[in-house]
């Protein structure tokens, strides 16, 4: 497969960070800044998709109904990941693609070549009620990472979440998902950047999906592909507008004692500033504290009380900011967790 395109536009690589996500005007006008992953699979399944290939993918079979030829569930986003809830009365056949969005957490990636490696927020759960009603299962997606070769045309998709098998849940020690990078990239008239279309294809047997029916390499046999695509943008950051200008004096009076003329307005102000928030959400080796309610926390190093980082952790997924002053982009090694409000505490390994 050839280089991706997009390096040919730009004499300079477009690295996308962490720090990209927090941009934000102070003014009142929003900014439109970020990076995101985009999954996007066609609602479609009918009787005999499966024999002929055509328009039989995932989330089609998840929605299908009625039992039993059809699972009679629901995809839902939440989390973070944005996009619709679909159900059995979703709109479905050929073409009615569904779109969710994961926005960035940490990592980076390059354009030239395309290579590098991205976290990204959020979950989508796939649903279906017990027999009869349905075919019994909950399947999710959750905090996908994204891995891409150098020179950009392969890479793998890992998550964490539910599983169709008897473990009930998996890790991201294993891929989801190969990917082979089907579209070098362009630039819309807005200036979002999109700079990869990523074809995914069933990288582990057994791990999320259920083997029989998508064992490794499963996707790409079918049209379109059953689990649909992933895509990378990146949004501009603008600032706001600045407020406008003052209007000018009123003339002084003229010879014959008539007023003078207005002044002319004022120019207008220059564009607002932005500043950077950096934001990181890492997966720890077991879960700090007990119960599944999520703690806000302060992060220092284990001998100091100075608060390096603030944010939640929930099991073992922690998602802080770090502090001004801290002279690091992402934290990493052995810190200390201290519960805002309590007394709790627990020494961690941040990945």
């Amino acid at each position: 497969m050839t280089t991706p395109l997009i390096g040919r536009r730009s004499a300079r690589n477009l690295f996308l960070s962490a720090a990209v996500i927090g941009g934000a005007a102070f003014a009142a006008a929003p900014a439109q800044a970020g990076v995101s992953l985009d999954w996007t699979v066609e609602n479609a399944y009918r009787a005999g998709c499966s024999g002929s290939g055509l328009n039989c993918t995932w989330l089609g079979y998840t929605t299908n109904s009625p039992a039993p030829m059809g699972a009679a569930g629901t995809a839902t986003p939440s989390d973070g990941a944005t996009g619709p809830t679909v159900t059995p009365q979703s709109p479905r056949g050929a073409g009615e693609n569904v779109t969710w969005r994961f926005p960035a957490a940490s990592g980076s990636i390059s354009t030239t070549p395309l290579q590098g490696e991205m976290a990204f927020r959020g979950k989508v759960a796939f649903v279906s009620p017990a027999p009869p009603a349905g075919h019994g299962f909950t399947i999710s997606v959750e905090n996908p990472r994204i891995v891409l070769d150098v020179g950009g045309t392969t890479g793998r998709l890992y998550a964490s979440g539910s599983t169709s098998q008897g473990t009930g849940s998996y890790d991201q020690s294993q891929p989801v998902f190969d990917l082979a990078v089907t579209d070098a990239g362009t630039l819309s008239f807005d200036g979002t950047r999109t700079f990869s279309l990523l074809a995914p294809a069933i990288a582990t047997t057994d791990l999320v999906f259920p083997g029989r029916s998508y064992p490794a390499g499963s996707g790409p046999n079918r049209t379109p592909n059953i689990f649909g695509s992933f895509t990378i943008s990146v949004t501009p950051d603008t600032g706001a507008k600045g407020d406008k200008g003052d209007t000018g004096a009123a003339g002084a009076p003229g010879a014959a004692g008539r007023n003078g003329t207005n002044g002319t307005n004022g120019k207008d102000g220059k564009d607002g500033t932005t500043t950077v928030v950096r934001v990181q959400t890492s997966s720890l080796a077991k879960a700090p504290f007990k119960g599944k309610a999520a703690r806000k926390v302060r992060v220092t190093a284990k001998k100091s009380t100075k608060t390096l980082a603030t944010g939640t952790v929930k099991g073992r997924t922690i998602t802080f900011t770090i502090a001004k002053g801290v002279n690091k982009k992402q934290l990493k090694g052995t810190y200390v967790l201290r519960v805002v409000g309590g007394k709790g505490t627990a020494t961690v390994r941040i990945p």
